[in-house]
């Protein structure tokens, strides 16, 4: 083989790194560098290109020109655990599917409207203050994709499937009982905001703890979740992959008319 012009779609992309008998060819993650193409199947982006070897160019003839396929298969879907709090709360699992490639979804907690200044470790929580989330792909080719949040709840407890949960998003849209709900972006970027004024389960628990179910959709105005009163009742699905922000400790006095 010539090694020297081994190159992918776009002639231009070769020139690729040998160490003895191994060549090392790279394809981009991103639609159009290097003639990379892509495509959606609604749980998983499968990115694809084709490497071309050609004829060493020292013989004399050559009958044949070899061209390998290449392709990395992505999930859209993944579940992401922050275990730590405000300091500052922010942490990622990356999810590997048959060790072929990978998103990193991030969960942080903000003291602003901007979702700019993280929370620290040493912040003081009352019922008074606001809860500024974000959720946002820390990895990935998010020229092709838009976060959506499914489900948003709170738990007095780290259990993500506790049964005494708080919906703050539900179906995508929010808790239209609960006026201190705001949602910043939802479906419309590659990443996700909300806002809830802060509040303690009634029983005693000093820490609420927030839980996301996220989902990676191919950008698109399909996004965009419709949101109406009828929207239906909170759902969960158990195998849905989801997100935890660590515990939040909020003071002052649960009160109830």
């Amino acid at each position: 083989m010539d090694l020297t012009n081994i190159h992918l779609d776009n002639v231009g992309c070769k020139g690729f790194a040998d160490s003895e008998k191994t060549i090392s060819v790279q394809s981009p993650t991103k639609v159009g560098q290097c003639g990379t193409v892509a495509s959606v199947n609604g749980t998983h982006a499968i990115y694809k290109n084709n490497v071309y070897l050609k004829p060493d160019p020292s013989s004399v003839i050559h009958r044949e020109d070899y061209v390998v396929r290449v392709s990395c298969i992505y999930p859209l879907n993944m579940e992401v655990s922050l275990g730590t709090v405000l300091n500052p709360i922010q942490s990622t699992i990356n999810i590997d599917i048959s060790g072929e490639g990978r998103f990193e979804v991030t969960m942080a907690l903000f003291k602003d409207s901007a979702y700019s200044i993280p929370r620290q470790s040493q912040d003081l929580l009352t019922t008074k203050d606001k809860l500024y989330v974000g959720v946002f792909i820390a990895e990935g080719d998010t020229s092709q994709f838009d976060l959506v949040m499914k489900n948003c709840f709170a738990t007095p407890t780290q259990n993500f499937h506790s049964s005494q949960k708080y919906y703050i998003i539900y179906n995508s849209c929010k808790n239209n009982n609960d006026k201190t709900i705001q949602i910043g972006a939802n479906g419309v970027a590659s990443f996700g905001q909300f806002s809830v004024q802060a509040f303690k389960f009634i029983g005693g628990y000093g820490q609420i703890f927030l839980h996301c179910q996220v989902h990676l959709c191919k950008k698109g105005p399909s996004c965009i979740p419709n949101c109406n009163p009828e929207n239906g009742q909170p759902t969960e699905d158990p195998d849905s992959p989801y997100i935890s922000l660590g515990s939040v400790a909020v003071k002052g006095k649960y009160m109830q008319e």
